[in-house]
């Protein structure tokens, strides 16, 4: 393959596939041979050592080496943890969840209207906008971008039903300033119908002589989707 580069300038240089380390993302600049790469920035060698730091320590718990963990989406959520911590904060991430498996004492029967797992994600992603035009008071106009996801699973119901899952996604788009920020919501972006509550019970007293107590389904329906318009304006101390 032909290179421009001198003989001396190739003295200064290492194979690419020996020499970097084998993250998710470059951690350093590489030549195709056209030019001489730039040596690798502090900034390079403390993601790179992050990564590393990272992949050592989650690694072994999963049952994996270093370069196996690195080599599986869990180590590209390494390897944006540590740009993010050196580089950002350019996004933020937070998931939660819960998994609960309640009895009654007596009967062994799940307790009505918990459910068995609820599990919500949230992430975000920001950054300062470049057109000075934009800026005020000399401040760059910063741009969000977030999303909330919602998972609720199937909740008992009294004499052996279940409720229906609930999925929602929310999300959220604002812009601004330290003093103005401008934002629009959306709730329930994809419209679901879902059951917020739902109840099992006898409520048949009046359609017939002689009420039944045979369990009847109630709900109550989800919020629809909705959109949210917002300004927010600081007066004084920090935003």
């Amino acid at each position: 393959m032909a290179h421009y580069l001198s003989d001396e300038e190739l003295t200064r240089t290492a194979p690419a596939e020996v020499a970097s380390f084998a993250s998710p993302v470059p951690t350093q600049i590489v030549s195709n041979g056209e030019f001489n790469p730039l040596p690798q920035t502090r900034e390079q060698q403390r993601v790179e050592a992050r990564i590393k730091e990272l992949a050592d320590d989650l690694g072994p718990r999963h049952g994996m080496n270093r370069r196996q963990f690195l080599a599986s989406s869990a180590g590209m959520a390494a390897a944006f943890l540590a740009m993010n911590e050196v580089f950002g904060p350019v996004f933020d991430v937070s998931v939660n969840g819960t998994y609960v498996h309640a009895t009654l004492d007596d009967t062994g029967l799940l307790i009505p209207y918990v459910p068995d797992l609820v599990l919500r994600g949230d992430g975000a992603v920001f950054t300062d906008l470049p057109w000075k035009i934009l800026n005020l008071e000399g401040r760059p106009a910063r741009i969000t971008l977030a999303t909330g996801i919602t998972f609720v699973g199937r909740r008992p119901l009294p004499f052996g039903t279940r409720s229906d899952r609930i999925f929602t996604i929310d999300t959220n788009l604002e812009v601004g300033w330290p003093i103005l920020r401008v934002g629009l919501s959306v709730t329930n972006l994809l419209d679901s119908q879902y059951r917020l509550g739902e109840y099992n019970f006898a409520s048949d007293f009046h359609s017939q002589s002689q009420p039944t107590l045979v369990p009847v389904r109630h709900f109550a329906a989800g919020a629809p989707r909705a959109l949210l318009f917002t300004i927010t304006t600081n007066f004084g101390g920090s935003p």
